[in-house]
């Protein structure tokens, strides 16, 4: 079988979802916060992260009980990759509030960067248990014990997580994912077509539900969710590539070579060499 390219990496990490408190320090501290300590929280807010750095250390000097400033300076770290600072900033926040559940998430994903994968899956379950309705911290922690194939807590955890909002289309879609992983093609059609259901405008069910069709040899099936993902993302080169892939395997070859060189001029490189046999 032709090989089907995902529209995104299951285990990216959420670095550029790195939380950060600019505003509630900037907002709430204002009238106790040295001069500094504000020009911190402005320096991070325009991407500025070196300045940012220097500027929370001598907010720190001066104020070294300002959590908020250690926790946006652990930040401004993540961004420079600077992860072994960030790590023992996250730490000493964690140790003044331990009740924290978007510091732990933080620190959970520099310790997936820093290969620590026990370590991240637990600030991932402390952070998801401090904060059990926020359904980002949990599709976190399934793609982090999907990373290493705990499909079984995966499954849980997000089952849990659909049981407090089922209308949370992204823990539908996140589990359907899971099962495709977990070789059931069955549920994660059912979970995907949930997610559907509840809103046919997201682009990233139609395709996660084509590779499921696709997986099971059902192709006009796939066809037709990948060309709902064409309708919503025009630019979408994988759904056109997923969908040449299917085409060829009915053998419409000129279908799946005009799809091919779409996806191929869309900058997916695998599609510039794809053929229908």
């Amino acid at each position: 079988m032709p090989y089907l390219r995902p529209q995104w990496s299951l285990t990216t990490l959420l670095i550029c979802g790195i939380y950060y408190n600019v505003l509630s320090s900037s907002a709430a501290g204002a009238a106790q916060s040295p001069d500094f300590c504000i020009q911190a929280d402005q320096t991070l807010s325009k991407g500025q992260y070196s300045q940012a750095i220097k500027e929370y250390s001598l907010c720190l000097k001066g104020s070294p009980d300002d959590d908020t400033a250690r926790f946006n300076r652990a930040a401004a770290y993540v961004h420079l990759k600077k992860y072994k600072e960030a790590l023992s900033d996250y730490t000493d926040f964690l140790k003044r509030q331990p009740t924290d559940a978007e510091a732990y998430l933080n620190r959970a994903m520099v310790y997936q960067v820093l290969k620590q994968t026990d370590k991240a899956l637990e600030d991932s379950r402390l952070a998801v248990a401090l904060s059990p309705d926020q359904s980002d911290l949990r599709i976190y922690r399934s793609q982090l014990l999907s990373s290493v194939k705990k499909y079984t807590e995966a499954l849980s955890d997000l089952e849990a997580g659909i049981k407090r909002a089922p209308q949370q289309v992204d823990l539908w879609l996140e589990r359907g994912k899971v099962y495709q992983l977990a070789g059931d093609y069955a549920k994660a059609q059912a979970d995907l077509t949930q997610a559907i259901n509840l809103d046919q405008k997201n682009s990233d069910t139609w395709f996660q539900r084509g590779l499921c069709y696709y997986k099971q040899k059902e192709y006009y099936k796939a066809i037709y969710d990948f060309t709902q993902v064409k309708k919503l993302k025009p630019g979408t080169a994988g759904a056109l590539y997923n969908r040449g892939l299917a085409y060829s395997m009915l053998n419409k070859c000129a279908e799946a070579r005009q799809d091919f060189a779409a996806a191929c001029r869309l900058g997916d490189k695998q599609a510039c060499s794809a053929k229908c046999q």
